[in-house]
């Protein structure tokens, strides 16, 4: 990419040249999910291992037996485990310095530190990055993308396709809700709009709901936001400042936290509805690798130029997919 303002180098934009201190922070996009994961505990750090395995019940106890006096119980042995697996997906970035640059941001006349400024525009990058992989389907760079929502949380559930190492079209336990507006029973037939958002949304919840488990986290684009929020304007208790959770755009339904992720660089995709349950969906990450720089700096040997590599470890890991749901504005 050219630079905007040639004039303005790397090293002017960062040295003297009687500019502000402050860099504008114009590359930040909305990455609402990214930041809801890192603070509502869904992310989870772990040593190692070949892979991120992670136990599922998959079968109730069928030994439930009826009797009377001396009649016979079931005792036959039950199978109800077994395990999804999830491979480590790895992200990398690096940060460059030559030694022209050091010295031209060196001493006095140095007002902004450039590889501070660097590694903070890295670190904002991964994330813009990383907050699209969140909603992916994992097939990006031959699948070494991690497996976003549309990987776990899949439009078509019943498809023949392996997640989590579990084929989903020949296990019901291992298939999440998915439902088209336009086809899914019981639901209104039409495009979501403020006249019936609020039932869609309900019919969904409610043929979430089960012992023990329901949804918390709902997550969508711009289309069912304005829908939501046009057909609750009548409600005037609830105000811009109670929407504001975490510096994220959310508002309560049905005891879920539901956020925005829609908009000027949105990353939700365009006409989903996600409606989450995050005691079963959650960010493993290595602790070795979560966006670490790697030890040492990389020299190359005919070059004078130093190298910090930036290193990312992990997968979303879903452990219950029927307990997760999409709802499609088609």
């Amino acid at each position: 990419m050219a630079i905007p303002n040639s004039t303005y180098t790397q090293i002017l934009s960062s040295s003297l040249e009687n500019r502000s201190g402050v860099i504008a922070d114009a590359i930040c996009k909305r990455n609402a999910l990214y930041k809801y994961m890192r603070k509502g505990g869904n992310l989870k750090r772990i040593a190692g291992g070949e892979s991120i395995v992670r136990p599922i019940e998959y079968a109730e106890n069928g030994t439930y037996t009826r009797y009377t006096a001396a009649g016979f119980i079931n005792i036959t042995p039950q199978t109800i485990l077994t395990s999804c697996r999830y491979p480590w997906k790895q992200i990398a970035m690096s940060i460059q310095q030559n030694g022209l640059e050091d010295i031209q941001n060196a001493g006095k006349e140095q007002i902004v530190d450039l590889l501070a400024t660097k590694q903070k525009n890295c670190e904002k990058s991964f994330i813009n990055n990383f907050s699209g992989d969140l909603y992916s389907a994992g097939e990006e760079d031959d699948g070494l993308q991690i497996g976003g929502l549309q990987y776990v949380v899949a439009d078509a559930p019943s498809a023949s396709a392996s997640v989590g190492g579990i084929n989903q079209s020949l296990h019901t336990f291992w298939q999440n809700a998915s439902y088209t507006l336009t086809t899914a029973a019981g639901f209104p037939g039409a495009v979501v709009d403020a006249s019936n958002v609020r039932k869609i949304v309900e019919l969904a919840y409610l043929k979430g709901l089960r012992d023990g488990l329901n949804y918390n986290l709902a997550v969508s684009d711009n289309t069912f936001w304005t829908a939501y929020t046009e057909a609750l304007r009548a409600i005037q208790r609830i105000g811009p400042d109670e929407m504001i959770k975490d510096g994220i755009l959310t508002l309560k339904v049905y005891g879920m936290d539901y956020i925005y992720d829609g908009g000027a660089d949105g990353q939700c995709p365009t006409g989903r509805m996600y409606m989450l349950d995050t005691d079963s969906l959650y960010l493993v990450v290595s602790s070795k690798r979560d966006f670490k720089a790697l030890p040492g700096n990389r020299q190359p040997i005919n070059q004078d130029v130093e190298i910090k590599i930036m290193a990312w470890a992990g997968n979303l890991v879903c452990t219950n997919r029927r307990a997760q749901a999409v709802i499609i504005n088609a």
